[in-house]
């Protein structure tokens, strides 16, 4: 009879792992937060054509998903000591390039600083526009076409 009962607590205590075991498999998987979402690094490109035949170009940049085109033209001006400045119009419009390096828009010639992201003219404020892993910038500098 002992036999037995050591027997039957053995299979309990067996299938009671077992089933613990099974309910933590198929517990669904944590999904990621917004936060772990921004958190996330991307890796994105910054072309400098300034009009006139001179072009930079800066590759393999490090930045986080949700900064814009504005925050990547700064991080890039920042570390390679490039002059520029914009005039802030707000959430609505955003940030307005005014110089990069010293070439500054010219309102007379009808020049001016346009950003393109993936060879598509962009159609919001620089600030507004939130970068995706792989994108590749290109600020021209150039006959406004509008």
């Amino acid at each position: 009879m002992k036999l037995f009962a050591k027997i039957i607590i053995l299979v309990v205590v067996f299938l009671a792992g077992l089933l613990v075991g099974i309910s933590v498999m198929q517990k669904p998987a944590v999904a990621p937060t917004i936060s772990d979402k921004l958190a996330a690094g991307i890796t994105v490109a910054l072309i400098l054509d300034y009009g006139n035949g001179e072009v930079q170009n800066y590759r393999d940049i490090e930045m986080q998903l949700g900064q814009t085109v504005f925050d990547l033209l700064k991080k890039v001006t920042a570390e390679n000591v490039i002059e520029f400045s914009y005039q802030d119009y707000g959430a609505g419009l955003g940030a307005l390039i005014e110089s990069i390096n010293n070439v500054k828009n010219d309102p007379v010639k009808n020049t001016f600083w346009h950003y393109f992201v993936n060879d598509v003219f962009a159609e919001v404020g620089a600030s507004n526009y939130p970068l995706a892993d792989g994108d590749v910038v290109a600020w021209k500098y150039a006959e406004a076409q509008y």
